[in-house]
């Protein structure tokens, strides 16, 4: 298929905990533009260095439209798309729409519980996993907030258990607004208030509720 050619998942309205790595769907249907991030929101990519933020090779960060305030993530200029870990990912449709709703950690210790969220899906995409195995994601647009700036990102839905960081930051999210400085961490702080990210709810829809 073209290259520039993003689908969706119409299928499948069943619980999946791994995303098919192999065949498609029965049926696709292109991603309408208006799920995806919109151009006026992206950083101009040839910013001037001076306009860019120095961070370093992790951080905290918030994803205030998911109820997470703050979570420690890799930033990591090798992938391209940023990942969320997260489990029993399903598709759904809501007022003629694509959505998936999943559940995440809101907090960066086991103990501080999960909830169950849902989003406008943006893409189901063909990504490299960690150990160089493509397998396909659903993908969400969503706020991310670091250092008291938040812009909206795409964000792939995975499993990461078997790795340091539930979450990465990719190149694209990065694009125009951060440089790296890997020999630093958490050069924006060492946590995110809660009151910098209780009043970030974009108007994406995604919504978020206490997980069974």
């Amino acid at each position: 298929r073209p290259a520039d050619l993003r689908w969706t998942i119409l299928s499948c309205a069943h619980t999946v905990e791994v995303a098919p790595r192999n065949g498609a769907p029965d049926r696709l249907q292109k991603v309408p533009d208006a799920q995806k991030v919109p151009n006026a929101m992206k950083k101009n990519p040839h910013a001037a260095l001076s306009d860019r933020r120095i961070v370093g090779w992790r951080e905290w960060v918030s994803l205030p439209d998911l109820g997470i305030t703050a979570l420690r993530a890799k930033l990591d200029t090798g992938a391209k798309t940023s990942a969320l870990h997260t489990w029993r990912r399903e598709r759904f449709e809501m007022d003629g729409a694509a959505w998936v709703r999943f559940h995440t950690h809101v907090t960066e210790n086991e103990g501080g519980g999960a909830v169950q969220c849902a989003a406008p899906l943006t893409d189901y995409r063909w990504i490299v996993n960690p150990g160089g195995t493509q397998e396909r994601r659903f993908v969400i647009t969503t706020t991310m907030g670091i250092g008291g700036e938040s812009w909206p990102i795409e964000l792939s839905l995975t499993e990461r258990d078997d790795l340091k960081f539930r979450m990465l930051i990719g190149r694209e999210a990065m694009r125009g607004r951060l440089i790296i400085d890997p020999g630093q961490s958490f050069r924006t702080g060492r946590r995110h208030s809660s009151a910098e990210v209780s009043n970030s709810n974009h108007g994406n829809r995604t919504i978020s509720r206490s997980a069974q």
